[in-house]
């Protein structure tokens, strides 16, 4: 699909509410901000934890043949993309916004019990595990920013992103994958407040016990 086709999806809608509110709000569609990386393990974890049937009727091209057919877990692919395919979630499967930030966190929670991670779990405090994120989270993205300062029961998060590369509901489901990283490191009773919530940037403290 050439490049022009891909942009007629965000002049044309497709029909599908969700993926069609994110890729207006972006400047130039599924092509946006081709600096901004994600591994594809993240997307095949969401696939993976997904047991509702998927109906790509009016899904762009690439993105369904991304979803259909994910390449291996160490591929880069576009992060836009990437965030399109839970919008694709909520528009072509029986998930409501509930269902998909729960499928978000289990897909993070299964990302957390990988070699790498449970490795560091058995020697990191919730706070250390929380900060060694920031580090991990270079390794699977690029073109967005993560900074974490924490304490023994405490964290600050800020994610620094290009305009609208994740919307609220991708904010949301950050929250909860950050929560699963605390979780898998032993911390109890977490609770969050997301201090902002914009265009470039989520702000989230954390506590927990």
């Amino acid at each position: 699909m050439s490049d022009e086709d891909e942009i007629r999806y965000v002049r044309e809608p497709t029909g599908l509410p969700t993926l069609d509110e994110y890729l207006v709000s972006l400047p130039r569609g599924l092509l946006s901000y081709p600096g901004c990386r994600a591994k594809c393990s993240l997307l095949r974890a969401v696939l993976d934890a997904n047991s509702h049937p998927v109906v790509y009727e009016g899904v762009p091209e690439s993105l369904r043949a991304l979803m259909q057919a994910p390449p291996p877990t160490n591929a880069w692919i576009s992060e836009v993309h990437y965030v399109a395919a839970h919008t694709v979630l909520l528009d072509c499967s029986a998930h409501d916004l509930d269902s998909l930030h729960e499928l978000s966190y289990r897909a993070n929670r299964s990302l957390t019990e990988s070699r790498m991670y449970t490795a560091i779990t058995k020697v990191a405090s919730p706070g250390l595990l929380l900060r060694s994120a920031g580090f991990t989270w270079s390794i699977i993205h690029r073109g967005t920013s993560l900074q974490i300062t924490a304490e023994k029961h405490r964290a600050t998060v800020h994610l620094r992103h290009p305009p609208n590369l994740y919307d609220a509901r991708a904010h949301e489901s950050a929250c909860r994958g950050f929560g699963a990283v605390l979780e898998a490191a032993g911390a109890k009773e977490i609770a969050w407040e997301m201090t902002a919530s914009e265009a470039e940037l989520l702000g989230v403290d954390f506590r927990w016990r």
